[in-house]
């Protein structure tokens, strides 16, 4: 198959949809497809580019949305590359931009269109909001309104998860749901000799040897629960008197200087530390060098760092939500924690556990993830639903 993969996030862009389509034009590629990505064009360049199978159109920068970029919804240019190439059907990973661009070439071309909703935009409208109730309750009106008309023309509609699928159920879709998890290429992750070296590297970069060291990692936005992770671990050390233990706070983003705030209306300065953005190919390091991972989010729809982390034999500890049921089965891959008291209950289990209890914990997490969100099973579960939609154009 000729397959366009339309998207307003690609790499180098660090964020969940731009991994998801950078692994599955890899894998599809791999099955023997031929594979086209029309994407955003990184910042700074204005002109139409092609880099092999990769096309970039100029985007304006959202700056309220994570400096997302998105790009006009039609362009005439971008159309006059796409001629040239005989695409069998296209699949729109985003909604506006270039996702929109996708549906009007599919079409145009009268060929088959394929969805990913990966995204529950309902969780962003405070942070667009900025604590407007009015406006936040009509965000949430448009959002579920959208989110149901964007579902019902697609050929094949996919989500990366039961909880998305539920969601869209409540805003009213009614159409077949096809559930595939974004696969994920863990072999980045795995320790070897070399990587563990880098993570003692890190630990003594940032003063953390001998410290217990915990990790949020991603973008900080309201909607990622750091600020109730933040009153966990003042109740965690208020209840044990812990001085070893450090928080990082790996990444940037909208809800930063609320959470310097918090930090210090807290007295939590002397237990964390920003590290601010860190590159990608470095993140391994990061899960490496921690005890655990931490994750306050209930806004996820499959929660990747998540699996990374277990890819890097690092524990997690999440706060509970069925974006990580299938991740994280509790006390056997990972803990779930509710509320303070359980997060300070499941920290001291983590710092407790014994050498061959932890290692048991984390190879069961790391072999079942593997299984689980495998690339090619990735692929080949995408590569049956494209087939379904090309029979609706027979």
């Amino acid at each position: 198959m000729r397959i366009g993969i339309f998207t307003d996030t690609y790499l180098p862009d660090i964020n969940g949809v731009a991994t998801a389509s950078a692994t599955l034009a890899e894998e599809l590629a791999r099955l023997g497809h031929q594979v086209f990505v029309v994407t955003t064009n990184l910042p700074g360049r204005k002109q139409i580019e092609r880099e092999g199978n990769v096309i970039r159109i100029p985007g304006i920068v959202l700056k309220r949305l994570y400096s997302y970029r998105m790009a006009r919804p039609f362009s005439k240019k971008a159309y006059d590359i796409l001629k040239d190439i005989p695409l069998d059907l296209i699949h729109v990973q985003t909604e506006y931009g270039i996702g929109m661009f996708g549906r009007i070439v599919a079409w145009i071309r009268n060929i088959p269109l394929v969805y990913t909703y990966h995204s529950l935009y309902v969780d962003f409208t405070q942070t667009i909001a900025k604590g407007n109730k009015v406006v936040n309750s009509a965000l949430v009106r448009l959002v579920t309104f959208l989110s149901k008309d964007l579902a019902e023309g697609p050929a094949e509609f996919t989500t990366p998860s039961l909880k998305t699928a539920e969601a869209l159920r409540s805003y009213g879709v009614n159409r077949y749901i096809n559930i595939i998890p974004n696969g994920i290429d863990m072999s980045r992750f795995n320790p070897t000799a070399a990587s563990r070296a880098r993570a003692q590297d890190f630990r003594r970069e940032y003063g953390l040897m001998g410290m217990k060291v915990l990790s949020v990692v991603g973008r900080v936005g309201q909607e990622k629960g750091i600020d109730f992770l933040l009153r966990c671990l003042r109740r965690y050390v208020d209840e044990t008197l812990d001085e070893k233990v450090r928080l990082l706070i790996v990444g940037d983003g909208p809800y930063m200087p609320q959470i310097r705030e918090l930090v210090d209306h807290l007295w939590l300065s002397n237990f964390v530390i920003f590290t601010g953005r860190i590159p990608f190919e470095r993140i391994s390091e990061v899960y490496q060098a921690s005890d655990a991972l931490l994750t306050g989010s209930r806004s996820e729809t499959q929660g990747l760092t998540v699996n990374e982390a277990m890819a890097s034999r690092c524990p997690v500890l999440a706060r509970c939500d069925p974006s990580f049921a299938q991740s994280v089965r509790d006390g056997e891959t990972g803990f779930f924690f509710w509320d303070e008291n359980t997060f300070t209950m499941r920290l001291k289990q983590i710092f407790s556990m014994d050498d061959q209890a932890r290692e048991q914990m984390l190879d069961k997490a790391q072999s079942e993830n593997e299984e689980k969100f495998s690339p090619l099973r990735f692929a080949k579960e995408m590569e049956h639903v494209y087939k379904k939609a090309l029979r609706r154009y027979w």
